[in-house]
């Protein structure tokens, strides 16, 4: 025990100490104190030692004070508590207490230590311990997400590739049929023509083995003229029309597959088929007769046959039998000319004789199978026509005669009058000739013939003798072939093909300042949702309704095609006035605007134009198509069913734009996305309610992007998805730090884009998000515009009840800048609505919107629906939001985005509700 009645020196010792020492009786009265505590607490000594000691401490730790005067009392004590200043200042200290004698009296003395300088080391110890854990998990877990993000990105470059390989190898189908079909109209032999077509049938299917059967009628078999590969071993055998599987598809005229053809219980018994794994047989046919059968076979059991390649066997099949059929027509063409000229031969040896006997002369001119012209040599006048030649034409002799060749006149230039009398002079010239030629049937159709002019000594004249045959049938087989390779099979408008050819003569003639014109690039907007609603089909009525829409309205003046999809290329040659150009889109615009009719259904559609003009923006055919695809684009960035011209600036923006893109798939790796928080608020006691988490991109090449240009491409080329994962999480841990400040009935709201909400994993992934923070889930909002609901309604409002259902809070943003209407609202499970900050504006100065506002937020809130104004930047426009009875206000004039230090801090001077 301490005795202080007689010994001053503990008075000096007590005066030199830098610790607060306090003595006080056993009631805590305070007794005597030192130089210290008077400049620690601030009173005077006098005021100290009229003072208890329970007046020194923070008023939560008063009620301490009696239990630790008695514990020191009796054996001493150390302990921590909070001391007071005068200011009401508050300060941690250190006090350690004992009973000592003073004057003959029980008391205690106490030495404080004012220890605010150790808690404040402590406090960042382990807040350094906690954010060290904190990062480890974070570290761990975006590890996690990058391994599953890897994993999903290398499963969808996968699915690209094998999509790529598909269209690739349906690319290199497409061309090699349009190769092959011009190869075999140049070529004529027979043979040649059928080893062409063995060849290119076993390319397209990646293999070596084909062989070919034609149909011998008379004989009642199959010659197998043809065989490639393992194939070769067939050549010459014949077989019968009722045997085998060629037996069978000339039986059927349908195309017979046999994927595994041991097992088919009618094949040929021979060894040479054993090796034969699985075949096609296609029969290429004349109208509805097989003339013949080309084979198709793999001996690896690993390849098969898909419906791809038996499509393209079938149309591959159409081209081959034209093939055929124009080689026997001109084998056959070739034959009556040698006949014709071993009758020539024949008449010129029997001249003499046929002068003698014109009725033996007569008979052989009408029996002749061709059609046969008799000209004068100086006029070109007709002087005689056999039978042939007038059933050929629907003339009698006599029509001919008096009407001369004037009544088979087309109209065409290129086949009147005048080029045939410049023919005859050539044949007169001694030049024999053999050409196509049009003429026109009494019955007002065209014919076609293949004429061959000479010269002839008839009646001891010289005379041009024209012996002509009817190639109709081969002509319009040719037609077939240029149609194909020309021509869009949906809507039989010019292809890609047929445009480029088009626009390459056009820049051309645009290039040597002969021409001048106009692209228009038509795209219609949302076709996938009729696709994905309806189904492929009726998208492509769709297709085929525009085309013929554009087609009426166009007419004669302009060249349309259509290059894929629901794209369509509109040339408007020598056309230089934009004024009528503007004209022509605009109507164009606003004859696609419409309903289809879609079986029972109705689906409203739209359209989008760019327009480029040429050769101002461009002179060759890749360069003009650009400009209006970019013009394009720009039309569908300014919201669709409108046109837009090509500017310079729309190279520029489409440059920055795949820069962009290229950017953002770095972005989160590179740390270079982060977000700005802006709170919502109470609009009568402005306190803080929540935040709304924005995001935000400072990238490192292209510097501070802003949200509007950079959120759009991320929706193009996919990377929404990653990002949004990303602000998800981010979101969720922040109102994780909010709930570690007692702050945990604040919510925090995220913007969800239409992709990220079409996902298939998108209600997990906000689970796992709200999980991994270890957050409730009414802490996180999730804001959905309208636009994302019209991607796919029905399955969006199914995750929304998903994400209510959890206990998630949802809000319908932007309200009033699409197509909701707050009857439609009744089948959104959302809580909230927020109204759109342009119909705050105008609040202030029209009074019609004043009205508009309070009518939505009365009905909204007959709904049971919260309402929230954005937008809200003078005081002015919040005493009308006020008066319309908002619940919610969200602006400037509340407080604008701030990172999240700032928001932390303005929560913390605002106070929330």
């Amino acid at each position: 025990m301490i005795d202080l009645d007689n010994d001053t020196i503990y008075r000096n010792i007590m005066e030199q100490m830098r610790d607060i020492i306090l003595v006080v009786d056993t009631n805590g009265n305070i007794l005597i104190t030192n130089t210290a505590a008077v400049h620690a607490y601030g009173y005077s000594r006098d005021e100290l030692c009229g003072m208890q000691i329970y007046e020194l401490r923070s008023p939560e730790t008063r009620a301490a004070v009696d239990a630790q005067l008695k514990i020191a009392q009796q054996a001493g004590i150390l302990f921590r508590t909070v001391h007071m200043r005068r200011t009401g200042e508050t300060f941690p200290v250190e006090v350690s207490s004992q009973r000592v004698r003073l004057l003959n009296k029980e008391a205690v003395i106490s030495v404080v230590r004012d220890i605010t300088a150790t808690v404040t080391m402590e406090t960042a110890i382990r807040q350094s311990e906690g954010n060290y854990r904190y990062l480890h998990e974070e570290l761990t877990t975006a590890y996690e997400e990058l391994a599953a993000s890897e994993e999903e990105l290398r499963q969808q470059l996968d699915e690209l590739l094998a999509r790529e390989q598909a269209i690739h190898r349906r690319n290199i189908v497409l061309a090699s049929l349009h190769e092959t079909a011009l190869k075999l109209m140049q070529k004529t032999n027979l043979h040649d023509i059928l080893r062409l077509i063995a060849a290119s049938a076993a390319k397209l299917l990646g293999t070596t083995h084909s062989y070919i059967n034609l149909v011998d009628e008379e004989k009642g078999i199959f010659c197998s003229e043809i065989g490639l590969g393992h194939y070769a071993q067939l050549v010459g055998r014949d077989i019968k029309l009722t045997e085998g599987i060629s037996g069978q598809v000339y039986k059927t005229g349908e195309i017979v597959v046999l994927d595994d053809y041991s097992t088919w219980e009618h094949r040929l018994p021979d060894p040479l088929f054993d090796l034969v794994h699985s075949v096609a047989y296609v029969p290429m046919k004349a109208g509805a007769q097989v003339i013949g059968t080309f084979s198709v076979g793999f001996l690896n059991p690993e390849q098969s046959f898909s419906d791809e390649d038996i499509a393209f066997l079938g149309r591959f099949a159409d081209l081959a039998a034209i093939a055929v059929q124009n080689s026997q027509l001109v084998s056959a063409l070739k034959r009556s000319e040698q006949e014709l000229r071993e009758k020539n031969a024949e008449l010129t040896a029997a001249h003499k004789e046929l002068l003698a006997s014109e009725a033996k002369y007569r008979a052989i001119f009408e029996a002749a199978s061709d059609g046969i012209f008799i000209h004068d040599t100086e006029t070109g006048e007709i002087l005689d026509i056999n039978e042939k030649a007038c059933v050929m034409h629907g003339y009698t002799r006599e029509d001919v005669l008096a009407g001369g060749f004037g009544i088979f006149d087309t109209g065409e230039p290129q086949f009147n009058g005048e080029e045939a009398r410049r023919r005859m002079e050539h044949t007169v010239a001694g030049k024999s000739q053999l050409f196509a030629w049009k003429n026109k049937h009494k019955a007002g159709h065209p014919i076609w013939m293949e004429v061959n002019l000479q010269r002839a000594v008839i009646d001891q004249k010289e005379r041009i003798l024209a012996i002509v045959r009817d190639i109709s049938e081969r002509k319009a087989q040719e037609q077939v072939i240029q149609r194909l390779a020309y021509h869009d099979a949906l809507t039989g408008l010019p292809n890609r093909a047929y445009l480029r050819e088009f626009l390459n003569l056009e820049m051309e003639k645009a290039q040597q300042g002969e021409t001048l014109g106009a692209v228009l690039f038509i795209d219609l907007d949302n076709l996938k949702t009729i696709n994905d609603t309806f189904g492929h089909s009726y998208g492509d009525e769709v297709i085929i309704k525009t085309g013929s829409y554009i087609c009426a309205a166009m007419q004669e003046r302009a060249f349309v095609a259509r290059i894929g999809g629901d794209e369509f290329i509109v040339v408007l040659p020598g056309e230089a006035n934009r004024g009528e150009i503007r004209n022509i889109a605009a109507g164009m615009v606003k004859l696609l605007e419409r309903d289809y009719e879609l079986g029972t259904s109705r689906a409203y559609m739209s359209a989008s134009i760019g327009i480029a003009c040429y050769p101002d923006d461009g002179d060759t055919t890749e360069d003009i198509l650009k400009k209006a695809d970019l013009a394009l684009y720009a039309a569908k960035g300014n919201g669709k069913n409108t046109w837009h011209f090509y500017e310079t600036d729309l190279q520029k923006t489409a440059d920055e734009d795949m820069l962009i893109k290229q950017g953002l798939r770095e972005a989160i790796k590179r740390n270079e996305l982060y977000l700005h928080y802006q709170p919502l608020g109470n609009p009568h006691t402005l306190a803080v309610v929540g935040f709304e988490a924005l995001l935000r991109w400072n990238s490192a090449e292209l510097g501070p992007v802003s949200p509007g240009r950079f959120i759009p491409l991320a929706e193009e080329n996919g990377t929404i998805q990653t990002i949004g994962e990303w602000v998800i999480g981010e979101a969720c841990r922040f109102a994780r730090r909010l709930a570690d400040r007692g702050k945990s009935h604040l919510r925090v709201a995220v913007n969800v884009s239409p992709r990220q909400l079409v996902a298939e994993n998108f209600v997990p992934l906000v689970r796992e998000a709200i999980r991994t923070a270890g957050i409730k889930p009414g802490q996180l909002e999730i804001e959905i515009t309208e636009n994302a609901l019209i991607v796919s309604m029905e399955d969006s409002i199914q995750k929304l009840k998903a994400l209510r259902t959890l206990g998630i809070r949802l809000s319908l943003d932007d309200f009033g800048s699409g197509y909701c209407s707050l009857t439609y609202l009744k089948n959104l499970p959302v809580e909230t609505l927020k109204i759109d900050k342009l119909f705050i504006d105008d609040i202030e100065s029209d009074a019609d919107q004043l009205r508009f506002v309070n009518s939505i937020v009365s009905m909204a809130q007959l709904q049971g629906l919260s309402v929230v104004a954005e937008g809200v930047e003078t005081e002015s426009q919040l005493n009308k939001v006020r008066q319309c009875q908002c619940n919610f206000i969200q602006g400037y004039i509340f407080c604008r985005p701030l990172p999240e230090t700032d928001a932390m801090l303005f929560l913390s001077n605002t106070g929330a509700n």
